[in-house]
């Protein structure tokens, strides 16, 4: 897996006062988390003349937008817990804000709100601005990171513009509080909760990814109706929504499938009813399989002659496989419960 993936394995595992059960599972998931770094670098490479060979030093001059100020705030946020944590010796910490910031917000969020920005007609200084914000939170999150993954760090460093020779004795970051926005924050985890349920609805109905969608939201206040026109544009391209309806009073479609978020309406109107229908029968076809295998699973695990003979390992996956089977157990549920209300 790599020596880069073991490393970060014991440090997100060295939770203190506790003994380490070395698992393959997660040295593999974090050799993926080395992939997705290394796609996030590739990406990032073949747009960096965008730049025009020109790497702004900071980002006054720059047309910053609501997603910019997020990453450039979530970036001081960062900074500061990997710090305090690895100050403190709590490496799994440090090592869990690392993983969460660059899988879950630098890579799966703003990477992909930049993306957007670069394959559309946006000015130049805009398509700039994305691109020198993605290197910096790139230069910045290999900084903190070095110390778990020191191989893939330097080989990424060293094939962006950076100063110094090597990155192990580069500076480490130092956060600015005037670049802290919590507006943006709040304004961006918005989004992330939108979208989140825009996707689930269409996973629900199964409608395909490259397919349009339309979106109607029904908010509470106006405090709502002006975060999501703040975000509009984003929610837009993130849903693949050809058209996003928003407000205290627009009118509820007569059949949609809907979920809740902070107190806001998400609707995605349906044509055809025999679509949830279908959609219905396949997820109890899935349920039944799950529900057959749970009980082979709590049959063995309830069985005395097993627990005493099984190796612990074994035992262990076993036990792993019923927490994983009640979690898939319990989506189902939730899926056919909104499909449920879609039907009404």
């Amino acid at each position: 897996y790599g020596a880069d993936a073991l490393r970060f394995t014991l440090a997100a595992l060295a939770a203190q006062g506790r003994d380490v059960r070395l698992s393959e599972e997660r040295i593999e998931g974090y050799r993926h988390f080395c992939n997705k770094l290394w796609n996030a670098y590739q990406f990032l490479s073949r747009h960096l003349s965008v730049l025009g060979g020109d790497t702004p030093r900071t980002f006054d001059s720059l047309p910053l937008d609501l997603a910019d100020r997020w990453l450039l705030s979530r970036l001081q946020g960062l900074i500061g817990t990997v710090t305090e944590e690895l100050e403190g010796c709590r490496f799994n910490e440090a090592a869990s804000a690392l993983y969460q910031f660059l899988w879950h917000e630098y890579c799966d969020w703003y990477l992909e709100i930049v993306k957007a920005r670069l394959n559309s007609d946006a000015r130049d200084e805009e398509r700039r601005a994305g691109v020198a914000l993605l290197l910096h939170g790139l230069d910045t999150a290999l900084r903190l990171l070095h110390p778990f993954m020191p191989f893939i760090t330097e080989e990424i460093w060293q094939r962006i513009p950076h100063d110094g020779n090597s990155l192990m004795v580069s500076n480490w970051p130092t956060a600015d509080p005037t670049l802290l926005a919590p507006e943006a924050e709040v304004s961006i985890g918005l989004l992330m909760e939108l979208t989140r349920a825009a996707r689930d609805l269409r996973s629900d109905l199964e409608i395909a990814p490259n397919k349009s969608i339309q979106l109607i939201l029904r908010t509470p206040s106006d405090m709502e109706d002006r975060t999501i026109g703040a975000i509009l544009p984003y929610l837009a391209s993130l849903a693949r929504s050809s058209g996003v309806t928003y407000g205290q009073h627009v009118d509820r479609p007569s059949r949609a499938a809907v979920a809740f978020v902070d107190g806001i309406e998400v609707h995605l109107p349906v044509d055809d009813p025999s679509v949830i229908v279908s959609r219905q029968k396949k997820l109890r076809r899935e349920l039944e399989k799950v529900e057959q295998e749970l009980a082979r699973v709590a049959k063995k695990l309830s069985d005395s002659g097993f627990l005493s003979k099984a190796p612990e390992d074994v035992i262990v996956k076993e036990r792993d496989g019923h927490v994983r089977l009640l979690d898939a157990k319990a989506k189902l549920l939730q899926h056919l419960e909104r499909l449920a209300a879609m039907a009404r």
